[in-house]
C-alpha cells in the first residue's frame, strides 16, 4: 500500500471517527434537551400547582363596629404580631410585626409601612378610634390569617416549607453531614466522590457517599431507586442542568421539601417538616438539636435507620455526626456524652397528622370542585375561606376542653363531637371541627356523620303547621293525651313525653320549649307526613325524606352541616341560602378573583318562619335550654335541644346576632352516651359563647306579624290589657280573637262615709 493510500485511508477513519462523534454529541444534546424539560416540569409541579394557601376572612376595622380589644389582639397574634414593651420600639422598628396593648387602646405596626404605628381605640367592647401615624383612618384591613396548606395533586399530605422558617442549625447541620461543598460545585463534586472511595475503603463497607445534595434531588424527583451505572450518569446530568438553571437556595429550599424521609403505609413522607411532625409531632423550628440530628441521620437511608424499627442503628448514625460536631468544636464534650448515652427519642408511632384544620380544608376542597372550574385547578395559588379565626379559636379550644370534663363527670368514654358555626345573616361557614381533636384528620363527622337528630325536627312540624292550618298560632292549643298507632307490620307504637306525664292539652310555644313528644306527634299527624317532608327538603336543599310516624320524633338522620342548613333557612325568614366556605381564589395568571355566594331563593313564609324563631327564644327564657338565660339573657338567644331514642345522639343549635352553632355529641359505635343535648351538646355552646362573647339576637317581625296578649289558655285579645305574655300572631289568619275588657277595680266600703254605707 502506497503512502497516499494509507493517508486516504487514515482519511476515511478519521471521518468516521468525527461523523459518530457529531452524532453522539446531537445525541446527547436532545438527551439534554429532554432531561432539562423533564426537570423543569417537576420543578414546575413541586412549586406551583402544589401549594395552596387556605386563608380566613381579613379582619376589616373601622370605627363603631362591635370588637373587643381581647379580639383585635389575638387576630394580631394570630398573624404573627409580638407584644412589645413600649409604643416607642414600635416606631423604631416598622418593619417587625409588634404591638402594644395599653389601657383602652391597642397600637401596632401597619403591613404597609408607609402608615406607621396604627392606633385603635376601644369602650365597652367596640372601636372608638382608628388612627395611623396619629391621623384618623376611615378603614383598615388587616391580611387574612393562614389556615392550613393544601397539596392540590398527588402529593397531598405533606408540609411545604419556605427555607427561610427553616433553622439554621439544621441548615448548617444537613450541609455539614451531607454535602459540605455545596455552595461551591456545580452539581457534581468530583473531591466529595474520591473522598467517600477512600473512607469506604478504609472502613471495607460503605460509610459515606458521593452524592451532593442537587444530586440526591435529582433522583428523589426523577429517578428510581435502582442502582446502575445509567441511573448515576443521568443522575449528574441532571444534577448539573439543576445547578444551571437554578439558585442555590432554589435547589436547597427543594431539596428540605422533597427529600424521601420514611414511609407510612402507603403514603410517602418527603421532606423535613413532614418528618419533624411524623416523628416527633412538633413542627420544624420547635426542633431541639438532638431531634434536628436524628432527622438529618436518617436522609441516608431511611428505611435502614427507621426509628421504631432500628433504633439502635439511628443512634449509632446520630453518634456519628455528633462527634462531627465535637471535632469541630460546635459541641460541648457534656453535651455530646449526654444526648449518646440515651435513645433516640421519637412519639409513638401515630396516624399521620399533618393538617392543622383537616375538617376545614376537606370542606374546602369539596366546594372548590363544585364551584372552580377545572381549567382554573391548576392555577390555584390561595382561596380565600369565610373561616372567622377568632370563632374557629374558640370552638377549638372549647371541643377539647369540654369534652374531657364530659366524660371525668359523667364516667365516659369515646365520646366524640362535631360543630360547625354559621353566619346567622349569609349562609358563610365561620368555624368547623370533625373530631375531639380539632387537628386530627380522621372521619368527617361536620359534612359526611349522618345521626338521627331527635327533638330537632320539632320547629319543623310547628313549622309546618303554621304554614298549613289556617287556624294554627303558637297559642294554639295541641293535644298532649296518649296517642298509639299501628306500622304496618301491625307493631303497636305509642310515643311518650321524656318525663312520662301527659297534660291533656299545651299551648304550641309550651310545647316547643319544653320539647314535648306527644303534642308534636299529634300536630305533625294532622298536618301530614308528606308536607313535613317537603318543608325539610325546602329548608335544606335535599330531597324529600320519605317519612313515617316515628321520624316525627327525629328519627330523621342528618349531618351537622345539613342541621345548620335547616336552620340557616328557619333563622333567615325562610330564605334559603346554601352554605359555602370559599369566598375567593387567587389564580396563577388571573389574580385574585371573587366568587359571589350560591343563589338563594325564598322556600316559606317569612312569617311562620319568624313565629318559630320567636318560639326558640322561649326554650332559652323558659325551656329546656334555660340553662343559658343566666349567663347570656341579654342576648336574646334562639336555640332547641335534641336527643335521638336511648340516648345515642345530644344535639344542640344555638342563635345569636352573630352566628348559628350546631353541635352533636355522641360515639361512632353508636352506643347509649346516656346524656341529653341540654346534658351534653349545650354545654359546648355555653362554653363556645363565653369566648366567643354573644351579640344580641334582634328578631324583627314581618308586616304581616303583630304581638298581642294571650292568656294561660291559649286565648288570643285584642288591644292593651295586662296579661300573661305577649305572642305574635299572623294576622292573615282568621283566628279566634277576644277583645280586651277591662274590669272594674271594687270599691273599698272601708274608705266610705259611714252614711253612705247605712243608706246608700
Amino acid at each position: 500500500m502506497s503512502w497516499r493510500e494509507r493517508i486516504i485511508g487514515q482519511d476515511s477513519w478519521w471521518r468516521v471517527i468525527g461523523k459518530v462523534a457529531f452524532s453522539l454529541a446531537v445525541l446527547l444534546a436532545g438527551y439534554l434537551i429532554y432531561l432539562d424539560s423533564k426537570l423543569q416540569q417537576a420543578f414546575a409541579e413541586l412549586y406551583q400547582p402544589h401549594v395552596l394557601t387556605v386563608q380566613a376572612r381579613p379582619l376589616v376595622i373601622q370605627s363603631g363596629i362591635r370588637l373587643s380589644a381581647t379580639e383585635l389582639v389575638a387576630e394580631l397574634k394570630a398573624l404573627g404580631y409580638q407584644q412589645a414593651n413600649q409604643i416607642k420600639q414600635l416606631k423604631q422598628d416598622l418593619h417587625s410585626k409588634l404591638l402594644v396593648h395599653h389601657r383602652d387602646a391597642i397600637h401596632f405596626t401597619a403591613t404597609d409601612h408607609q402608615q406607621g404605628v396604627i392606633t385603635v381605640g376601644f369602650e365597652q367592647d367596640r372601636i372608638t378610634k382608628l388612627q395611623a401615624a396619629g391621623s384618623p383612618l376611615d378603614k383598615l384591613t388587616l391580611a387574612p390569617v393562614t389556615l392550613d396548606k393544601i397539596w392540590a395533586g398527588t402529593r397531598e399530605d405533606r408540609i411545604w416549607i419556605d427555607l427561610q422558617q427553616v433553622p439554621e442549625q439544621l441548615i448548617e447541620l444537613l450541609l455539614l453531614v451531607e454535602d459540605r461543598g455545596f455552595y461551591q460545585h456545580w452539581g457534581v463534586n468530583p473531591i466529595a466522590i474520591a473522598r467517600a472511595m477512600v473512607a469506604n475503603l478504609q472502613a471495607g463497607h460503605t460509610v459515606q457517599g458521593g452524592s451532593t445534595l442537587t444530586q440526591q434531588l435529582a433522583k428523589n424527583l426523577l429517578l428510581t431507586r435502582q442502582r446502575s451505572l445509567i441511573r448515576k450518569l443521568n443522575e449528574a446530568f441532571l444534577a448539573l442542568l439543576m445547578e444551571w438553571r437554578y439558585d442555590k437556595d432554589v435547589i436547597l429550599e427543594a431539596y428540605i421539601n422533597e427529600i424521601y424521609m420514611g414511609q407510612h403505609g402507603a403514603t410517602a413522607i418527603h421532606g423535613f417538616a413532614t418528618a419533624s411532625q411524623f416523628y416527633f409531632n412538633k413542627p420544624l423550628h420547635q426542633l431541639n438539636l438532638e431531634q434536628q440530628v436524628a432527622l438529618v441521620a436518617m436522609v441516608k437511608g431511611p428505611s435502614l435507620y427507621n426509628p421504631w424499627r432500628r433504633p439502635e442503628k439511628l443512634a449509632e448514625r446520630r453518634d456519628l455526626i455528633l462527634r462531627m460536631l465535637l471535632e469541630r468544636e460546635q459541641l460541648d464534650t457534656d453535651l455530646y456524652q449526654r444526648i449518646s448515652a440515651r435513645p433516640v427519642a421519637v412519639v409513638a408511632k401515630q396516624k399521620l397528622q399533618l393538617k392543622q384544620r383537616p375538617a376545614v380544608v376537606r370542606a374546602v376542597r369539596k366546594e372548590l370542585q363544585q364551584r372552580i372550574s377545572s381549567r382554573h385547578a391548576g392555577e390555584l395559588m390561595a382561596v380565600a375561606t369565610t373561616i372567622d379565626p377568632l370563632s374557629q379559636a374558640a370552638m377549638e379550644q372549647t371541643a377539647v376542653s369540654v369534652i374531657e370534663e364530659l366524660e371525668d363527670r359523667h364516667q365516659l368514654q369515646q365520646l366524640q363531637v362535631a360543630m360547625i358555626a354559621v353566619d346567622s345573616v349569609s349562609g358563610a361557614v365561620r368555624a368547623m371541627i370533625s373530631d375531639r381533636r380539632p387537628d386530627y384528620p380522621g372521619y368527617d363527622r361536620v359534612t359526611e356523620a349522618q345521626r338521627p337528630i331527635g327533638s330537632l325536627l320539632k320547629p319543623v312540624i310547628l313549622l309546618a303547621g303554621l304554614e298549613f292550618k289556617s287556624d294554627m298560632s303558637l297559642a294554639s292549643k295541641l293535644n298532649d293525651r296518649p296517642v298509639s298507632m299501628r306500622s304496618s307490620e301491625g307493631k303497636r307504637w305509642q310515643p311518650q313525653n321524656f318525663d312520662k306525664q301527659y297534660r291533656g292539652s299545651v299551648v304550641a310555644i309550651d310545647a316547643l320549649a319544653k320539647s314535648l313528644n306527644v303534642p308534636f306527634v299529634n300536630l305533625g299527624m294532622s298536618v301530614g307526613l308528606e308536607p313535613i317532608a317537603k318543608l325539610l327538603a325546602g329548608l335544606t336543599g335535599a330531597p324529600a325524606p320519605h317519612l313515617y310516624p316515628s321520624d316525627l320524633l327525629g328519627s330523621v338522620s342528618m349531618s351537622p352541616w345539613q342541621v345548620a342548613q335547616l336552620y340557616s333557612s328557619l333563622v333567615n325568614y325562610g330564605s334559603y341560602q346554601p352554605l359555602y366556605l370559599v369566598a375567593g381564589v387567587s389564580l396563577d395568571r388571573s389574580g385574585n378573583q371573587h366568587i359571589r355566594p350560591p343563589g338563594s331563593y325564598q322556600a316559606l313564609d317569612s312569617s311562620n318562619a319568624y313565629q318559630v324563631m320567636f318560639a326558640m327564644q322561649q326554650v332559652v327564657k323558659a325551656g329546656t335550654a334555660k340553662q343559658l338565660q343566666s349567663a347570656f339573657g341579654d342576648a336574646e338567644l334562639a336555640a332547641k335541644t335534641g336527643t335521638s331514642n336511648d340516648y345515642r345522639d345530644a344535639w344542640f343549635v344555638g342563635v345569636d346576632g352573630r352566628e348559628i352553632v350546631v353541635v352533636w355529641v355522641g360515639r361512632d359505635d353508636n352506643q347509649p352516651i346516656k346524656l341529653t343535648g341540654s346534658q351534653a351538646a349545650m354545654q359546648f355552646y355555653s362554653r363556645y359563647l363565653a369566648k366567643r362573647k354573644a351579640l344580641p339576637l334582634q328578631l324583627i317581625p314581618p308586616t304581616d306579624v303583630a304581638l298581642m296578649a294571650v292568656d294561660s289558655d291559649g286565648q288570643i285579645f285584642s288591644g292593651e290589657c295586662q296579661k300573661q305574655r305577649v305572642l305574635p300572631i299572623d294576622q292573615r289568619k282568621d283566628l279566634a280573637i277576644q277583645p280586651c275588657v277591662k274590669k272594674e277595680t271594687p270599691k273599698d266600703d272601708s274608705v266610705r262615709p259611714w252614711w253612705k254605707r247605712i243608706f246608700g
